[in-house]
Formats: C-alpha cells, structure tokens, sequence
C-alpha cells in the first residue's frame, strides 16, 4: 500500500486511516495526511479529526495515538488548529496507559479484520502476540491470489497474533482455516482474533480452528490432533538455528499427511507430489543473515522439499495501491517468499519417524 492524492477531499484521509489503524510508523501517516495540497485549513483538519479516531474509545494504543497527534500538530505549526485537535490533545494524559493490548484493523473486504496484538514483548507470549513484517508481506500476497485456496484446508505454522491465517479465511472459500501455535498465551489471543472473525457473521468464511503444534514434538512422533493441511502458511519463522531442521519436517509432515481434499487430489505435475498446485507450502521470512539461510536451504533438502522464489510477487502486491496491508519498503527488500513441495521421491524415501535422517548428498 502506497499513499496518493486521489484529488478529492473525500478519499483524501482513507490512507491516511488505513495507516492509522495499522499503526504504521508515524512519519508514513504524516506523509499520507500531506498529499493533499490543502490539508491544513481548518475545514480539512475536520475532515481529518473524523476520520481518524483519536479519542480514547479507540483500540489503537494510547501511546500511539498520543504520539500521532503530536506529529499532527507539529505538522501544523504556523496554521490555526481545529479546536477538536486541540481538545483531543489536552484530553490525552500526560503518561499514557498501558494496557498491554491494543487492536490493529486492516480493510478486507467485505469486512475490516480486527487483530489484537501485544504493545510488547514478553509476559507469557515472547514474540508471538506481535505483528511482524513478514506476516503483512504474505497476507498481501494472499490477498491479491483471491481464490487460490477455494476448497482446500489451509493451516498456518507459529500463527502469532493469527493475520495471515484469517486473511486467508476471509479472501478465499477454503474449506477450513487452522491456525497453529504453541505458548498457551499466544493461543488465547489466537482464540480471541479467531473468535472476532467468526462473530462478524460474514457468508463464505470458513470454519477457522486453533490448535497447539509444538515442531519438535511433531517432527519427531507427529501428532494425530492436528488438521490436515492442502497448504501450509508461515511467516516470520526462520530465526532460530537450533529450530530449522524441525520446522522442515513439520512442513514435510503436513504436506505428506493423506488428504480429503478434492482440490489438492486433482492434478499431479511430474516430479511434485499430489500436484504443485495443491500440496504446498508458503514460507516468508526476513533474511536476518546469508548463515540462517543457508541453514534453512538445507534443512529443506534434506526433507526432500524443493522451492520456486514467490518474492518478486509478494513485492508487487505489497506495493499495490490498494492493498489493505502497509509494508515498509525497506523491511520489504529483506523478505523471502518461498512456494515449498514435496519431491516425487518422498513418497517413498522420506521417514515418518521424525527428522533425524541421512543427511542430502548435496551436503557431503
């Protein structure tokens, strides 16, 4: 998503809400509200005060909206101030409450998703209650391929705060949406963003389903209690060395469960299994350093998976001007989007005792 000047005041401040609500970086909503060359007369100030909702009944967290209103009025120094700016500012207390939780929406249609995510790290939830760059990366390219998962259950690994995952549910008429994680806090807020989807009562979604996977403990017994997965979705989980080789074998797990699926049975492209377009995997990450890359490559060989690069796709639909997800170009240029099947060779050669086997012979 990119901020423009449509060249009339109604459409004027909606990336500037879009942004707002996201709680993007501060400077980018400044740089949306000044696109329009008349922004800062007074009746264009009130324009802006309605659209964006500073006031305290606002999910956005307080120390956010404090700090989008100070930028507001720095930005209108010189120029008379509307006195509901001036209101909403004396009203702001002097040290923001910390609530721990505040509320991000994104506009999807045919009704915005509403995810809560953590104001910090920590408290039981570690990384998990956060939304990070990657995870807006893949829900806008899952938003731009509207129909690629019709009739096929979809499951995310690490779901976090759970973005991806319903984004999945509310762009496609998948058969079902199961969101995968494995701190008890981080699945109670899973639970709490699943449920706002459901309650939104919008035809077509399908049923989106919670449950505990741990990688480790999968990889290594699997675990009759997860759904089948047709496709597989991850985002933001190639950090961790010591990690690597269990999330490969999660994701060669899942993708060699048996299926029901009449989607992903179809097809049966040479050299892939159950067909490239049905049973695969999507996993974007940032590429933090060349050494955990390389370890991931190589744990993805030696659980028989093969991938194309799906990158150049996410970075055309993250810079959309109507996507509904806000990426930072810099962040973007650090994102890996990789599309992950099984070789035709894992049907027979790949253990289902867990991921401790013989090393590829690429690697010797």
């Amino acid at each position: 998503m990119v901020a423009k000047n449509d060249g009339e005041v109604g459409c004027w401040p909606l990336v500037a809400r879009r942004l707002f609500l996201q709680q993007a970086p501060i400077s980018e909503v400044i740089c949306a509200i000044r696109t329009h060359a008349n922004w800062t007369t007074v009746e264009l100030q009130e324009c802006l005060m309605h659209e964006l909702p500073l006031d305290r009944a606002s999910t956005v967290s307080e120390k956010y909206r404090r700090g989008v209103i100070k930028a507001i009025i720095a930005a209108l120094d010189g120029y008379e101030l509307h006195e509901e700016l001036i209101a909403a500012y004396i009203a702001m207390p002097t040290v923001p409450e910390m609530s721990g939780w505040s509320e991000l929406t994104f506009d999807v249609p045919p009704t915005p998703i509403r995810v809560r995510v953590g104001d910090t790290i920590g408290g039981g939830a570690e990384t998990g209650c956060v939304l990070w760059p990657a995870a807006l990366f893949l829900s806008a390219w899952l938003w731009s391929r509207v129909g690629d998962f019709d009739g096929q259950h979809v499951l995310e690994l690490g779901a976090g705060c759970g973005l991806v995952g319903l984004v999945a549910a509310q762009c496609s008429q998948a058969a079902s949406v199961t969101l995968t994680d494995f701190v008890p806090q981080t699945l109670e807020n899973l639970e709490y963003n699943a449920a706002g989807l459901r309650a939104d009562g919008v035809q077509g979604i399908p049923d989106v389903r919670v449950r505990r996977l741990d990688w480790n403990e999968y990889a290594c017994s699997g675990c009759s209690n997860i759904d089948v997965a047709d496709v597989v979705i991850a985002a933001d989980l190639v950090y961790d060395h010591a990690l690597l080789p269990a999330l490969a074998a999660t994701i060669a797990g899942l993708l060699r469960e048996p299926t029901a699926s009449p989607a992903a049975s179809a097809g049966g492209s040479c050299g892939v299994l159950n067909g490239s377009q049905s049973r695969r995997a999507l996993l974007a990450s940032e590429r933090r350093s060349d050494e955990t890359w390389e370890k991931l490559e190589r744990a993805l060989r030696q659980q028989h998976l093969q991938w194309s690069d799906r990158s150049r796709e996410g970075q055309a639909a993250a810079f959309c001007s109507d996507c509904p997800f806000f990426c930072q170009r810099n962040q973007v240029s650090r994102i890996s989007l990789l599309e992950l099947t099984l070789q035709a060779c894992a049907r027979d050669n790949l253990s289902s005792e867990g991921w401790t086997q013989k090393e590829d012979p690429r690697e010797s």
